[in-house]
C-alpha cells in the first residue's frame, strides 16, 4: 500500500480521508473492531491506516503538517518535532548531510530547507513514509533504501554525517552500545573521508560515556522539559543549554562545582532542564548574582535579588516562609485554591490534597521545601 500511496496522489488523498475519518472515531472512543465495522472493511490495509491514525493523534503537537504525515509508532514517539528540527537545521545550514537512519525522513526534511541532504533507511515501510513526507512538506530531501554497511562511503557526496540511532528498550542506564546503529561504528566507517559527525542521542546518557565524541554536547528543553542532547565534532569539548520554542542559549567550556548552600531570598529561581543536565547550572547561576538554596535529584533551587530578561527557567516571588507546624495554619488564612508542591514527595498527590483541603481562595501557589521549612510563593 506505501508504494501506490508514494506515487499515487490521487490514491494518497484518499487515504487521508479514510484516516481523518478513523481520528474521529479513536477520538470518540471506537477500537479497532468498532472501526472496522463502521467503514465496512475487515480485512486489507485497515490495521495500516489505523497505525498511522493513532501516530497522527500522537504527532498533532509536534508538527504543522500533522494530518498529512504518514508514521509507524516508533517514528510517532521519536521523530524530531518540527520546532527542534528547524532549530537543529539552521545550525547546520549550508552543509551537504548524509542522515544515516533516516526513519520517516523528518529531520532530513528539515535540513533540506538549508542543506543538501540524503537519507539512508534501511526499513523498506520508513523509507516509503519518508518520500511521501518529503512531498507533504515540498522538501528536496533525497533518500537511499538501503544499510550504511552495504554502501561504500567513497560513493556519497558530504561534509557532514548525521544520525539519529534507534534506541533500544528501556534500560537501567543508557550507553552508545545500545544504539543502533552505534555512533562509533559510524565514526568508523567515514573518519578516513574526516567529516564533521553530528549525533541525536538519549539525553539522560552519562557525560562520562560520551568521552569518544570529542565536541560540543548540546542539551535542548522543549517547553521546559529536557528533550534532546546533540553532539558536534570539533576539537574542543564544550557544554551547551538551549531553550525551545525561546531560543535562549547559554555556553561553557568547564562545569563548576555546587558551592555551599545558603538561606531562602525574596525570590525562587529553578533553571531550565537544559542547564541542568549540560551540567551548566551553577554556573549560569553565578553569573547572573544567584545563590545555591538546594540541590535535588530532577532540579536545583537557587534564590535571586532580582528578575532578569529572557531568563533560562522560571522564577518564584517568595509571600510567606513556614514550619511544619505554621504551614496549615498559613495556609488557611491565604488567598490560593490549587497548590503545585514544587519539592520532592513519596505521596505527591496525597500531600497536595491534605494541603489543598484547607484553601478556600481562588489564585495558584507554589510551595516549595527546605527540611522542615516550607516557601509558599507565586509565580512570575
Amino acid at each position: 500500500m506505501l508504494e501506490k500511496v508514494e506515487s499515487d496522489s490521487t490514491f494518497r488523498l484518499h487515504q487521508d480521508e479514510i484516516i481523518t475519518n478513523m481520528i474521529h472515531m479513536i477520538r470518540n472512543g471506537l477500537d479497532d473492531r468498532e472501526i472496522a465495522k463502521k467503514l465496512g472493511k475487515t480485512s486489507g490495509n485497515l490495521s495500516e491506516l489505523i497505525e498511522v491514525a493513532r501516530a497522527r493523534i500522537r504527532i498533532r503537537n509536534r508538527f504543522t503538517r500533522y494530518d498529512r504525515l504518514w508514521m509507524d509508532p516508533y517514528s510517532a514517539s521519536y521523530s524530531t518535532p518540527e520546532v527542534s528540527a528547524i532549530y537543529r537545521a539552521k545550525k547546520l545550514d549550508g552543509r551537504v548531510i548524509i542522515d544515516i537512519g533516516s526513519g520517516s525522513g523528518m529531520q532530513s526534511i528539515f535540513f533540506s530547507k538549508y542543506s543538501r541532504v540524503s537519507g539512508i533507511e534501511r526499513d523498506k515501510d520508513r523509507f516509503l513514509m519518508s518520500r511521501i513526507n518529503a512531498k507533504v512538506y515540498e522538501s528536496g530531501a533525497a533518500f537511499l533504501n538501503n544499510d550504511i554497511f552495504n554502501i561504500n562511503p567513497n560513493r556519497l557526496d558530504f561534509d557532514t554525517v548525521f544520525s539519529d540511532p534507534l534506541r533500544g528498550k528501556s534500560v537501567n542506564e543508557r550507553t552508545l552500545e545500545e544504539l543502533q546503529p552505534n555512533p562509533l561504528d559510524i565514526m568508523d566507517i567515514f573518519r578516513e573521508r574526516n567529516p564533521k559527525f553530528v549525533f541525536d542521542l538519549p539525553p539522560m546518557i552519562r557525560q562520562d560515556k560520551l568521552n569518544a565524541l570529542e565536541g560540543e554536547l548540546e542539551y535542548i528543553s522543549l517547553n521546559g522539559s529536557i528533550h534532546r542532547l546533540t553532539s558536534y565534532s570539533q576539537e574542543k569539548r564544550i557544554y551547551s543549554a538551549v531553550m525551545l520554542p525561546d531560543g535562549n542559549r547559554f555556553t561553557s567550556s568547564r562545569q563548576i562545582q555546587y558551592e555551599k548552600p545558603g538561606g531562602w531570598s525574596d525570590i525562587i529561581f529553578i533553571p531550565d532542564s537544559s542547564l541542568f543536565y549540560s551540567g551548566l547550572e551553577s554556573e549560569y547561576c553565578r553569573d547572573m548574582g544567584m545563590h545555591l538554596v538546594q540541590r535535588e535529584k530532577k532540579k536545583s533551587i537557587f534564590a535571586a535579588s532580582d528578575v532578569k530578561d529572557n531568563p533560562m527557567g522560571e522564577y518564584f516571588q517568595v509571600r510567606k516562609i513556614s514550619d511544619s507546624e505554621k504551614i496549615i495554619s498559613d495556609l488557611k488564612g491565604s488567598e490560593y485554591g490549587r497548590l503545585f508542591l514544587r519539592y520532592e514527595s513519596q505521596d505527591y498527590y496525597g500531600e497536595k490534597r491534605r494541603f489543598e483541603n484547607y484553601l478556600t481562595g481562588t489564585k495558584t501557589g507554589y510551595l516549595f521545601r527546605i527540611g522542615s521549612e516550607f516557601a509558599l510563593c507565586d509565580r512570575l
